[in-house]
């Protein structure tokens, strides 16, 4: 965790207009990748230049080197995996609010992890407006990369006139989740995987701040949705769609023009399928034959099955009252 304590929109249109450099980079990356967000969701305007300050900062020595005495790994980790998604053009998914909600809600089953396969290395997810809070600000997003010692090529790259390098690392599998909250605090958590076997990081010591109970908690959060998202992509392919185009404002912020149809790309989004919609049920339904002590609302979820080749799925559970009077 780590901070500078400025709004964050007001940060990065200060620093495109005081850099030059970092302002033509936001410009090179609009125009090989000019996306173009759903309403509800934070502005590819605005995620551009945060991605360009994380590509500039980390390509000045004097940066890592100060970075590095504070000790901030939080810091340097979060510019590292910016600038990976960057010059890879991995993909963004936007998580929809059904979806969103439904993974707050589910516990993990650590026995599915054995299977996973990370297809993805890098991406990019993105939060309904107002639907996560760290300790300090609202969080709208969030990079995730997985490193594997065995694949070390695909935590480099090159590209916008920037190199990207391999950083070292301890366990063989190592999931970083990392992200700016709208307050321009860095969030980063690691989850290790060995043999199967997941080791979460919980050190308190990640940048230049100590993480408290509520941070942690926080953490957590981010862990768990980075988890669900590779089940997903892995074993739930009919909840990837297309953003319609209806969905797409026809102008995004100051500085834009209306953009004509197929001259942008849209992120991929992860919806419930609409057989599988979660719907509010009736006082007189009752699931299943096991009947609960009171009367409470069973919030939606994800279910954790295997399938009998041992490949991890999630079921979607829709919201329901439980046992009515």
């Amino acid at each position: 965790m780590s901070s500078n304590g400025m709004d964050r929109s007001k940060l990065s249109k200060s620093m495109l207009r005081k850099a030059p450099e970092m302002q033509a980079l936001a410009n090179r990356i609009d125009k090989a990748m000019p996306y173009r967000f759903p309403r509800g969701y934070m502005e590819w305007n605005e995620l551009r230049a945060l991605v360009a300050m994380q590509m500039v900062s980390i390509a000045h020595s004097g940066v890592v080197k100060k970075l590095s005495s504070m000790d901030d790994q939080a810091g340097y980790f979060n510019a590292h995996r910016y600038s990976l998604w960057a010059v890879q053009q991995a993909p963004i998914y936007c998580l929809s609010k059904e979806v969103f909600h439904a993974m707050l809600n589910t516990t993990i089953n650590e026995e599915i992890i054995k299977n996973l396969k990370i297809s993805l290395p890098t991406m990019m997810l993105l939060f309904p407006d107002n639907s996560l809070r760290s300790s300090e600000a609202a969080v709208d997003h969030l990079v995730i990369h997985t490193s594997d010692l065995r694949y070390p090529e695909n935590s480099t790259g090159k590209n916008f006139g920037h190199e990207v390098k391999y950083l070292s690392q301890e366990k063989k599998t190592i999931i970083h989740c990392t992200t700016v909250d709208q307050n321009s605090i860095t969030w980063l958590a690691g989850i290790g995987i060995e043999d199967g076997k997941v080791n979460y990081d919980k050190s308190n010591r990640l940048g230049v701040f100590t993480v408290d109970k509520d941070d942690d908690e926080f953490l957590d959060i981010i862990r768990q949705i980075a988890l669900m998202t590779y089940i997903i992509l892995q074993s739930n392919p009919e909840m990837i769609g297309e953003v319609a185009e209806s969905e797409i404002p026809k102008t995004v912020g100051k500085g834009f023009t209306p953009q004509q149809k197929g001259k942008y790309i849209k992120p991929r989004i992860i919806r419930v399928p609409n057989n599988k919609k979660a719907k509010v049920e009736s006082p007189t339904t009752r699931e299943g034959s096991h009947s609960s002590k009171r009367t409470h609302w069973r919030k939606a979820h994800y279910r954790n099955i295997q399938s009998k080749d041992g490949q991890p799925k999630l079921v979607y559970v829709r919201v329901a009252i439980i046992n009515p009077q």
